[in-house]
């Protein structure tokens, strides 16, 4: 599933939406990026040249880098002014290929046309970008209701809905990603 598509079940989910797309947009890569500090997402690729790793185009941060022995790799980050990108290079002089390159993901940056969202935070991020959804729609709703004079208590107050919000990070904080373990053996 890609952003956009994530968006459009988002969307899915109001039988009323007073929220234009630029600002829906702009609230999925809120959504993203919150999921992104609390909780992150790692990716893995395998190295198999001897040679250094052009950064992935969804490079956040590296987390780890071991041989097909589980050894750890040191790896050092390089900008290439030229290509006017990252580059990973690994002091590989003992290490046995294929390499194993850990990263986390940037969430902000994705094209929200093509890249896929892991299907493991898609639920997650969908619900919290119901919810920041929800809070700009909900006030125009009782903007509406006010002005015609119509009973505005059903609707959800802001506070309740920062209050769903406050739950939610806690959640994403639960499911933080873990890293993984290394060993570092004497040569």
């Amino acid at each position: 599933m890609t952003a956009l598509e994530l968006l459009s079940a988002v969307r899915g989910r109001f039988s009323v939406l007073l929220v234009e797309e630029p600002q829906q947009l702009q609230l999925l890569t809120t959504a993203l990026g919150t999921y992104q500090d609390l909780a992150g997402f790692i990716k893995r690729v395998k190295v198999t040249e001897r040679a250094p790793l052009k950064a992935p185009t969804d490079f956040l941060a590296p987390v780890l880098c071991t041989d097909k022995r589980g050894d750890f790799v040191p790896h050092e980050l390089d900008f290439d002014a030229e290509t006017n990108a990252v580059m990973i290079g690994f002091d590989d002089a003992r290490s046995a290929y294929p390499l194993s390159f850990t990263y986390l993901v940037n969430l902000r940056t994705i094209d929200h046309n093509t890249y896929q969202i892991p299907a493991t935070i898609i639920g997650m991020v969908q619900d919290y970008l119901e919810v920041l959804i929800s809070i700009p729609n909900d006030e125009r709703m009782a903007r509406i209701q006010e002005a015609g004079k119509l009973d505005v208590s059903r609707t959800p107050t802001s506070d309740a809905r920062e209050g769903q919000l406050a739950a939610m990070r806690e959640a994403m904080k639960a499911q933080r990603a873990i890293l993984p373990m290394i060993t570092i053996q004497p040569f």
